[in-house]
């Protein structure tokens, strides 16, 4: 569906090159009546032409005194509309529905000016020479001069064919016709309406002359892009989705889907569902193929997809300064370290929490060491993967100077100075917070220099893969978004 928006004025009608009559509403009413029942009209491009005769008065105010004239009615013209609608059908969005925004004050004192049957001649000329196929007259009763008025007026007919709206092909603008307060206040209730499009009609040497204008949709589209581009760079991609889905960028449903599963994501969950949408949105855009394997990856169990994760997690805590996230997410990233360090170690799986390879491979190198009994159950129990037990091993590979094994401890031992601050936190047993300062101060080195190390760990692990980045993932959304504002006309 194409629809058109249309606020009207007393421009907006040239009745024998006249305009802007003190007398509008009896004048147009006149008219009205005279041209329903005249059986001799030429309809043209521009006007309807007369050639019976009918004699009107026009009145004109000047120097507050009502002059009067008799006049025989030859043409009536819409110069605005005709030129929009011209411009329209150039851009391939002649409307099929057509709202007339007409005045019809409830106030008795203020319907000189009322312009419901200019709309009603209006109705007349697009139904017989234009055959726009939907006309409806929506009747404004508040002064179109208030602008507050104007607001609530548009905000309450948005909501009520907001549905309609929303499926619209096109839905154009005219941002000339009407009171300022009238079109400028539906301007800004639909602007948030998915294919909205403002159009200026300027008059020139003249002719009235229609331009797409682009100034207030890409103000419009430029506020919420940097709503927008300010969540996702503190990868807030629930709060960005909502921003979304209420702008004019709502019917992308790519970028919807993209930050849905970057959203999922974030929270350490995806499903098998997330990968079908991945692979959707790959067929369409080659890029989403990098998301596509990521979340594959994960679906698979793939351990570098799981601690990229991690060190992205804990890269996005640090831009956001949320230093107790931070500690929490490197102890936690620590703790599932220890297990795939022991397993590449001894080139063996520990599964379902306990393992027998576990056990002869300590037993093969401890010898008769005491330490691991398997009758009392107050020592370490070599077939279990406690946090001693592993440490013990990568201890062991570290003094016969296994590389990955002394990265970690040379790594966790840095992060060890957290220890005290992360039991005393809301993540352990207290609710102590720590700051940048005091975060800088423990570690002893600036933030990058944590995700250095962090990075250092990962990498000789083989273990971090620089594809699955979230800041090049931001940055693909915005260029999707930006794309919008290459649909917009120039002004």
């Amino acid at each position: 569906m194409k629809a058109l928006y249309y606020t009207l004025g007393n421009s907006d009608v040239s009745i024998d090159s006249n305009q802007r009559f003190y007398n509008f509403r009896e004048l147009t009413c006149t008219i009205y009546d005279f041209i329903i029942q005249c059986k001799k009209l030429d309809f043209n491009n521009e006007s309807i032409n007369i050639t019976e005769d009918f004699s009107y008065k026009i009145q004109f105010q000047k120097d507050n005194t009502i002059e009067e004239m008799d006049k025989v009615l030859k043409k009536i013209e819409f110069p605005i509309f005709t030129s929009l609608f011209n411009k329209l059908k150039e851009h391939n969005r002649t409307p099929v529905v057509l709202y007339l925004f007409a005045t019809n004050q409830s106030n008795t004192n203020a319907q000189r000016q009322d312009t419901i049957f200019l709309a009603k001649i209006l109705e007349y000329y697009c139904k017989v020479k234009l055959k726009i196929e939907e006309i409806k007259i929506i009747e404004i009763e508040k002064n179109p001069a208030d602008f507050t008025a104007m607001l609530m007026y548009f905000e309450d007919f948005v909501k009520t064919h907001i549905q309609q709206i929303k499926i619209n092909l096109h839905n154009t603008l005219q941002l000339t016709a009407g009171t300022p307060q009238s079109y400028y206040a539906l301007a800004q209730n639909m602007q948030n309406m998915p294919g909205v499009r403002y159009y200026y009609i300027s008059r020139e040497n003249g002719k009235s002359i229609a331009y797409e204008s682009s100034a207030f949709g890409k103000l419009n589209m430029q506020n919420y892009l940097e709503i927008i581009k300010s969540d996702i760079e503190k990868f807030n991609y629930a709060s960005a989705l909502n921003v979304v889905k209420k702008s004019p960028f709502s019917h992308q449903t790519h970028v919807i889907n993209f930050l849905e599963l970057l959203m999922f994501k974030r929270n350490f969950v995806v499903k098998q569902e997330s990968i079908e949408i991945a692979r959707k949105l790959a067929e369409k855009d080659t890029y989403f193929e990098v998301l596509y394997d990521e979340l594959f990856q994960w679906i698979n169990k793939n351990n570098k997809a799981y601690f990229t994760e991690f060190y992205n997690q804990i890269e996005a805590a640090l831009i956001n300064e949320n230093f107790i996230v931070v500690i929490a997410l490197i102890f936690s990233m620590l703790d599932n370290l220890r297990q795939i360090i022991v397993e590449k170690l001894f080139d063996i799986k520990i599964e379902n929490g306990i393992s027998e390879a576990l056990g002869s491979k300590i037993t093969a190198i401890s010898g008769d060491n005491n330490k691991f009994s398997k009758t009392d159950s107050k020592k370490l129990h070599p077939c279990k993967p406690t946090k001693p037990v592993l440490e013990w091993v990568i201890d062991y590979f570290a003094k016969s100077n296994s590389e990955i094994a002394k990265i970690y401890n040379e790594t966790k031992s840095k992060f060890d100075c957290f220890h005290d601050i992360r039991n005393h936190g809301p993540f352990a047993h207290g609710y102590s917070g720590i700051d940048k300062d005091l975060f800088i101060k423990t570690y002893g080195a600036n933030v990058d220099k944590v995700l250095s190390d962090i990075r250092i760990l990962l990498t000789s692990l083989d273990l971090l893969n620089p594809k699955y980045s979230y800041k090049e993932y931001n940055a693909k959304i915005i260029l999707l978004l930006k794309e919008e504002f290459k649909e917009l006309g120039s002004f």
